[in-house]
């Protein structure tokens, strides 16, 4: 009988002690801080670019992420933000790329996230380079995996976000 209530409690533990004490969640990333947070939660209220790195040592990826925080002012302007990301992995390629004062904030991301978004290259275990464009809620409204021939990379970011920054976005719930 004391075996049998043993049982029982365990398996009303178990239960609890997960919801005591929540897992890291793999679809977070990671600010420049180091705090975790959604991708939603980047910018609430603007619309957002996602530059996705393939790593601290991508100097197309860097000189991308230059270029667009010397048209800082016209992103104000337009009433949207800029942001990179890249992958987590141990934490240094995040912190690497903010301490070179590019202007533009580089958060980190794991392997399932980019995967999430189409973004991962698993025989390589990397990113696939491209932008993500989120809606003023959030939402990931446009994704562009991998280099666009013949396209200036600016001019289609410059593009989407002026594009989202004059749509109306309702945040919140559908019903």
């Amino acid at each position: 009988m004391v075996r049998f209530i043993g049982i029982i409690l365990l398996a009303v533990a178990l239960p609890l002690q997960s919801w005591a004490s929540p897992q890291p969640d793999p679809a977070a990333i990671t600010a420049p801080s180091g705090k975790k947070l959604a991708l939603s939660h980047v910018a609430p209220g603007y619309p957002v670019a996602v530059i996705v790195l393939k790593g601290d040592w991508c100097a197309t990826c860097i000189a991308q992420l230059e270029s667009l925080a010397h048209h800082q002012r016209v992103i104000d302007t337009i009433g949207a933000r800029v942001i990179g990301l890249v992958y987590e992995g141990d934490g240094r390629a995040r912190q690497k790329l903010n301490d070179l004062s590019i202007g533009l904030p580089v958060f980190g991301a794991t392997e399932h996230l980019f995967g999430i978004l189409g973004f991962w290259t698993a025989h390589r275990a990397e990113p696939t380079p491209g932008i993500i464009f989120l809606d003023r809620c959030g939402r990931v409204i446009d994704t562009h995996p991998g280099r666009t021939p013949g396209v200036s990379q600016n001019a289609l970011i410059f593009r989407n976000l002026m594009d989202l920054a004059e749509k109306p976005s309702k945040c919140g719930l559908l019903i």
